[in-house]
């Protein structure tokens, strides 16, 4: 699986910067996503899904965009499970999705010092969603935050420009190698 660092955090200056990174592994059929944060007793409110406000907890998110669309797949997650998905093309124009393969929903563990969170999306569900028979190129970003937490924390993947937080900006999204996932 290829790993990527969340390690530009903006938007607090509490010092609170807990490592993180996001893994994934792409085949044919299945899109193999692991998100992990270096963090003791993640605070954890929402159980359910697939909308339910796990930003607001400490959350790991994964947002990605297929074939250069300006739609992106919008994934966040908690250490106990809780997590939104949805479907959208900025932070307004939204539709929840499923897009998870069976038993593929966020499965979340969580060690002493580190919690991670493994998910399973479906291909075919995606390339449906998106309109396209293969995948050609991917977009992207991984963030880890926790809006609401006692440390507010912005952690991303790519750099976001904006005075203030804002995750849903997918021209700051970047380039994932196809080949180097799969």
């Amino acid at each position: 699986m290829k790993r990527f660092e969340i390690n530009n955090y903006l938007w607090s200056d509490n010092g609170y910067e807990p490592k993180a990174w996001a893994e994934l592994h792409l085949t044919d059929e299945k899109l193999y996503i692991k998100l992990t944060a270096c963090e003791k007793e993640p605070c954890a409110r929402f159980a359910y899904g697939p909308d339910a406000h796990v930003y607001w907890d400490s959350c790991l998110e994964c947002f990605l965009s297929f074939n250069g669309s300006p739609y992106y797949i919008n994934l966040e997650t908690n250490s106990i499970g809780g997590y939104y998905s949805a479907y959208r093309t900025g932070m307004d124009n939204c539709q929840i999705v499923d897009v998870f393969a069976e038993n593929g929903k966020p499965r979340p563990t969580v060690l002493d010092d580190m919690w991670y969170v493994e998910v399973t999306l479906d291909m075919a569900k995606v390339k449906a969603l998106f309109g396209i028979e293969k995948i050609e190129s991917l977009r992207g970003n991984f963030y880890k935050c926790g809006d609401e937490t006692p440390l507010p924390h912005f952690g991303m993947w790519s750099v976001i420009e904006s005075s203030e937080p804002a995750f849903h900006k997918p021209e700051f999204f970047g380039d994932i190698d196809i080949a180097e996932i799969s």
